[in-house]
């Protein structure tokens, strides 16, 4: 798949994904942005566990 591709896959998920939030009525602006930054703000905690990981390893490597 090409980048051209694969980025109008990702469009088309995120427009599915924008959709749902807008025709349910049950569902607020508010919603919307706090579920967005709380993915946002899991992934980068995800991210930031291996970035310690790795260092520590990192560290120990170098005092070998």
């Amino acid at each position: 798949m090409t980048d051209t591709a694969w980025r109008e896959h990702c469009k088309g998920l995120l427009s599915d994904i924008v959709a749902d939030y807008l025709t349910d009525d049950k569902m607020t602006p508010k919603d919307f942005v706090d579920d967005i930054k709380e993915e946002l703000d899991s992934w980068m905690e995800y991210n930031k566990e291996q970035y310690d990981k790795a260092s520590s390893i990192q560290d120990k490597l170098q005092q070998l």
